[in-house]
């Protein structure tokens, strides 16, 4: 599916994730069928936060304990306009406690938009980093830890 300027035309919750699926090449055969099955139950599930950002959706759950968290990635969005939804999407569950968060994305413009963010990230003392998951090709992990300070 095209990508889409959330800032131009904002789409659903449900076509951003089934679009972001499609890109991903999940919708062959029965992919799409228990990509979405599992994302429904994901969502469905009272511990998951959903927040949209533009054409980006973010769905996340973090413990109460910790404040740790763990979020999936699901992006439209047009490639320039990635990093500001990943930066607008980490102030928003600073701001709501969350201490450190880790995200999980099948997508390169990902890659390159978290990249991007980095130095960004660094300078207001975060610690951050992103690699690629050895065992699934193409599934990319990235990590973020707040400072004490507020976000910026």
């Amino acid at each position: 599916m095209e990508l889409v300027d959330g800032k131009q035309k904002q789409l659903s919750n449900f076509d951003v994730v089934t679009g972001a699926i499609n890109n991903a090449g999940l919708a062959e055969d029965d992919g799409i069928s228990m990509a979405l099955g599992l994302i429904g139950g994901h969502m469905s599930n009272p511990s998951t936060t959903t927040i949209q950002i533009n054409n980006t959706v973010f769905l996340y759950n973090a413990t109460k304990k910790t404040k740790r968290a763990a979020c999936y990635v699901y992006n439209l969005d047009v490639e320039n306009q990635l990093p500001t939804n990943i930066y607008k999407f980490l102030r928003k569950v600073r701001r709501r406690g969350v201490s450190s968060i880790m995200f999980i994305c099948r997508n390169e413009v990902f890659l390159r938009s978290f990249l991007s963010l980095i130095p960004r990230l660094d300078d207001m003392g975060f610690k951050s980093g992103i690699g690629e998951n050895k065992k699934k090709r193409g599934v990319y992990i990235a990590v973020v830890e707040f400072s004490e300070s507020e976000t910026k």
